[in-house]
Formats: C-alpha cells, sequence, structure tokens
C-alpha cells in the first residue's frame, strides 16, 4: 500500500498552525532511502521537510500534533516505527517547534535511542481508538495521529498507545504503574523508546 505524494483529501485542506490559512502535508516522493520523509507547506508561504531516518526496517511513521508549549500552535512530532520480535520500537522521534518566524526542529529521541527531549512523556500518555491506515483521530486530550504506512508493507493498523504499552509490561503493572503518580515519570522512562 502506498499512499503517493499526498495524505487523503479528507487531511490536505486543514489549518495546522492556527493562522487561519490552508496547510497540507504530502510524501515526498523519490525519495530512495528507508522510510519516508515528509513536506509540511503551509498558508503563509513557509514549509519544511522532515529529516530522513536511519533505522531499518520501516514500517510507518506516527505523525501526531500537540499544544506542548501553550503557544496556540501545534507541535509536530514524527515517530518513526519499526517492528521486532519484543513489539514495536520508536525510533529517531523528531519534534517541529513553531519559534514565531519558522519551524525548528530537535530529536526527541535519536540515532542512538537516548530519549533527549523533556516531557515526552505527555505524547506517551494518550489515549484514542485504534488508529487505521490513512485516518486521523482525536484523543480526548485533544492530541491528533496520522498514521502513514504507505511503504514496505507495513501493517494495516496499528494499536492505540496505551495498548502498545500495555503489551510491554502487562496490563496489571502498567495500570497500576500508570494510576500512582509518583510512578508515572519511571513507567515513561521504561517505555521510551523502546515502544510508543
Amino acid at each position: 500500500m502506498d499512499l503517493g505524494e499526498a495524505f487523503p483529501d479528507k487531511y490536505k485542506d486543514i489549518d495546522l498552525d492556527g493562522d487561519g490559512t490552508t496547510d497540507s502535508i504530502s510524501r515526498v516522493v523519490g525519495h530512495t532511502g528507508d522510510g519516508c520523509i515528509y513536506s509540511f507547506e503551509f498558508g503563509n508561504g513557509i514549509s519544511f521537510v522532515s529529516s530522513p531516518y536511519t533505522m531499518l526496517p520501516n514500517e510507518g511513521e506516527l505523525i501526531s500534533f500537540y499544544d506542548f508549549d501553550n503557544d496556540n500552535v501545534d507541535e509536530i512530532l514524527i515517530t518513526h516505527i519499526t517492528d521486532s520480535t519484543g513489539g514495536p520500537l520508536a525510533w529517531n522521534c523528531e519534534l517541529y517547534t513553531w519559534t514565531g518566524s519558522g519551524w525548528e526542529s530537535q530529536w526527541a529521541v535519536d540515532e542512538h535511542n537516548n530519549a533527549i527531549l523533556a516531557g515526552v512523556d505527555d505524547t506517551l500518555s494518550g489515549e484514542g481508538s485504534i488508529y487505521y491506515v490513512r485516518d486521523v483521530e482525536f484523543t480526548e486530550d485533544g492530541t491528533m495521529y496520522l498514521i502513514d504506512y504507505g511503504q514496505q508493507n507495513g501493517a494495516e493498523l496499528t494499536l492505540e498507545l496505551e495498548t502498545i504499552q500495555i503489551k510491554f509490561f502487562g496490563k496489571d503493572l502498567y495500570m497500576e504503574d500508570r494510576l500512582d503518580a509518583d510512578k508515572r515519570d519511571e513507567l515513561t522512562k521504561r517505555i521510551w523508546p523502546f515502544g510508543i
């Protein structure tokens, strides 16, 4: 399954940065490396292309949007996903933040599997329905996810984040730690970057 140049029609004409103009995301066609890279084009004329990914094999990308810094512009987090015998793995997670004049990127998880972004637990704690290919879902806290499994015969759906987390730790242990505020940070460290 290959989404080709652009995402579904329902995702083309939206306002990502809150300025009232139409923005769009498209797959960069012709990229020869493993994994997909994406072009983000905003109605104000600003655009950027995401960085290539380094881990093999590529199974897909999870693109999520959330206003982490409360500036009324959603940050864009691109999480590269691959699969292993232990389950889904998160690699090369890149966060794009609006600076007022352009988009600045920083790695949330770098190529050496180091989590380097404070507050990634905000993303990991998201809850929602199953996210199907070519689908956009909103979680109760307003986080939006777009899954692109368009290359290398990637899976047709990915489980919600919490289900994947439970897969790693077992439901009883996971829920016990999640409900305990003192254990939540430790739970995040155990999950990230080894699974989302």
